[in-house]
């Protein structure tokens, strides 16, 4: 029953488109730069003699490419755009045109889609790159690295969206590898940017952020104590700050913050910011800090500035430490000296052994006082007696001897 319904459905559709008639699509297209970054495009379009008055007309356009909530409505035959071409890359903007039924109108659908190309008074060429504003107070510090020194360089801004005349640099400078100057806006704007050279130019909404915050460290018992001043804009802004820190770390030189690290965040609303962590008195700590804005606020951040150092490492136990250096150097000299004393004194220790075959050659040959080389075999030294007479037993006591 469900497909029959379905089927019949479809073929009413088709009936019906088979049968309306198409609106005419808008003609004789031209566009006019307003300035730099804005666009008049305008057409021309012919009513129907046979469409109902009943038929409210609109025209629909969108720049390429677009989503279903970017299409816009109009019920002129023009319309005023700005037109940046950083997204593609390209010297034009692309945009499609069609007339529209803005109420219903039974036997009528929409135009056949019209695509206009405007392109821009100079052809597109990357004059400048690494464009990025920092926030200071009373304007943004804004520096760039210019593709080809020797091409001058025309610079100019406005706040995005305003139809307000184009400003120059305030305080134009330059450093080692990059230009700079100051744009004279508030915060919480966004800034269009327009860069000419010889070769072509370029419009561009500015990259935005803030400088680093300032950090500080001071110990207070077992505790670290952080802070932070507050960013000098965004005052009624919600704030961020992230910091993170190694514990125990090495002592090694770092450009940016290490993978094994540990992060936390802070927020809040004005004031100075303050975080604790615990310290430990024999570790050295290595911080870094940022600070970006919730989403409540526009979007805002800055990088991670340079390191802040606080304490050194120190051997949790100086005794192991001791140990590992004398006990080695101890061993070194008693073996020395072993080894010393007995190299000196081998012929106590081994004594001359005499040779077994010299013995055997004198028993051989019968020599019953054998001899032994001197000093190899230990000879006893020859017992005194003094001489005796025997006294015959029969011999007179009186007779001498």
């Amino acid at each position: 029953m469900a497909s029959a319904l379905e089927l019949l459905t479809a073929l009413a559709l088709a009936a019906f488109l088979c049968n309306a008639e198409r609106l005419p699509p808008p003609t004789k297209l031209s566009y006019e730069w307003l300035d730099t970054f804005t666009v008049n495009v305008s057409w021309s379009w012919k009513r129907p003699s046979n469409l109902p008055e009943s038929c409210n007309i609109k025209f629909k356009y969108w720049r390429e490419p677009a989503t279903l909530l970017e299409r816009r409505l109009t019920p002129w035959n023009y319309f005023t755009e700005k037109c940046l071409t950083e997204e593609n890359q390209s010297s034009d903007c692309n945009y499609t045109i069609k007339a529209t039924n803005a109420s219903p109108c039974d036997g009528w659908t929409d135009s056949r889609p019209v695509n206009p190309a405007v392109f821009t008074p100079k052809p597109r060429a990357e004059v400048v790159k690494g464009f990025k504003c920092l926030f200071e107070a009373g304007g943004m510090n804004c520096s760039w690295t210019r593709v080809d020194p020797s091409h001058e360089l025309n610079l100019s801004y406005r706040v995005c969206g305003q139809a307000k005349e184009l400003k120059g640099c305030d305080g134009f400078y330059t450093s080692a590898a990059k230009e700079g100057c100051y744009f004279s806006v508030g915060d919480d704007t966004d800034i269009c940017v327009h860069a000419a050279t010889e070769a072509g130019a370029m419009t561009f909404k500015a990259v935005q952020g803030l400088h680093p915050p300032k950090l500080s460290v001071a110990e207070h018992g077992q505790s670290l104590h952080l802070s932070w001043p507050p960013p000098e804009v965004g005052k009624a802004c919600v704030w961020i700050h992230e910091f993170c820190f190694t514990e125990c770390a090495e002592e090694k030189e770092r450009s940016h913050v290490p993978d094994a690290r540990t992060c936390r965040n802070i927020t809040r609303e004005g004031g100075v910011f303050k975080a604790q962590v615990p310290y430990d008195k024999n570790c050295r700590y290595e911080f870094w800090s940022r600070v970006l804005t919730d989403k409540y606020c526009p979007q805002l951040s800055s990088d991670f500035g340079a390191s802040v150092v606080f304490g050194v490492n120190v051997p949790t136990n100086r005794m192991q430490t001791v140990a590992a250096i004398i006990v080695p150097l101890i061993l070194s000299v008693s073996v020395l000296l072993a080894c010393y004393c007995f190299r000196r004194h081998s012929h106590i220790i081994f004594p001359t052994v005499p040779n077994p075959r010299v013995i055997l050659k004198e028993m051989m040959n019968g020599n019953k006082e054998l001899k032994f080389p001197a000093g190899d075999v230990y000879m006893p030294e020859a017992e005194y007696t003094d001489s005796l007479k025997l006294v015959q037993e029969n011999s007179d006591p009186g007779q001498k001897l």
